[in-house]
């Protein structure tokens, strides 16, 4: 019961920040983005974050419908972008949106995406580690997506993967393109970043720690950049990361593989630099 009334909590809060800054610093005198509209938009982001939680929380079928949950997905996320729209200059600026800069190798910006990398292998080893190899200890999502993938890899993974990065682009409009870009009307830079990392943790239903630093990283880099495409591909890949540890202690638990969880996070930690350079190359262009 207190797990709820935390996640209760949580909402009420994640909502009330911009209308508490609106009601402090003034309407702003730029109506594109309107600290208001953020928390109607937040509403929705709590409504999509809710039914797939509940879905995930209630389901005890092991022959789950894993389409339904991407139909789920899908759905939620074209309302949020729907929402965003709704409030924001968001088809005027959409090119700038999917700007994606490439970084001095002594940049600031680039040392932030390096430790973005790093910290994203941590959380991994230390996931690894306090989950002793054991499947039973994953949550419900994670069985029910492995479950599916391995029954079906070639039909499965690639829509999971399409549905993923739609919904990880649905998530960085709102927290980073709409919060940002409102929140900053009003605040400094060290303040915009932490209040929309801040906003961003409490919609995640989640006191890990680890979900605000990833948000400050990502805050940042948008806030110095302007380019959602870096934050998008920085979150999926972090996503992708996250979802190799069902896998990995499946198959060491049924010794198909030997590798170590160093061994294994290495490797991770090497592919998220490979797939973050392989679309620098494809898409980038010099800042």
């Amino acid at each position: 019961m207190e797990y709820y009334l935390f996640n209760i909590l949580s909402i009420l809060i994640g909502i009330s920040i911009p209308l508490l800054l609106e009601r402090i610093k003034g309407k702003p005198p730029n109506n594109d983005f309107n600290l208001r509209d953020l928390s109607t938009v937040l509403s929705v982001l709590i409504a999509y974050y809710a039914i797939l939680y509940l879905y995930f929380a209630f389901q005890t079928n092991k022959h789950v419908i894993f389409y339904f949950f991407i139909v789920v997905h899908i759905a939620l996320t074209t309302a949020l972008i729907a929402a965003v729209a709704r409030f924001t200059p968001l088809r005027a600026s959409f090119r700038s949106l999917l700007l994606f800069p490439r970084f001095e190798r002594r940049s600031g910006t680039y040392i932030v995406i390096l430790c973005f990398f790093i910290y994203t292998s941590f959380t991994v080893f230390e996931s690894v580690g306090a989950l002793q190899g054991r499947l039973e200890y994953l949550g419900p999502g994670n069985l029910i997506i492995l479950e599916a993938v391995y029954n079906n890899p070639f039909i499965v993974l690639p829509i999971f993967i399409l549905t993923e990065i739609f919904g990880v682009a649905g998530e960085e409009i709102v927290c980073r393109y709409f919060s940002v870009n409102a929140l900053r009307q009003k605040l400094g830079k060290s303040s915009v970043i932490v209040t929309s990392s801040l906003i961003w943790t409490l919609m995640h239903w989640d006191t890990n720690p680890g979900i605000f630093i990833l948000g400050l990283l990502l805050g940042y880099l948008y806030y110095e950049t302007k380019s959602l495409s870096v934050c998008i591909l920085l979150h999926f890949i972090y996503n992708l990361t996250i979802l190799t540890m069902p896998f990995y202690l499946l198959f060491r638990q049924t010794g198909d593989i030997t590798f170590s969880p160093f061994q294994y996070v290495s490797a991770l930690s090497v592919l998220q630099v490979v797939l973050y350079h392989s679309a620098e190359m494809l898409f980038a262009k010099s800042e």
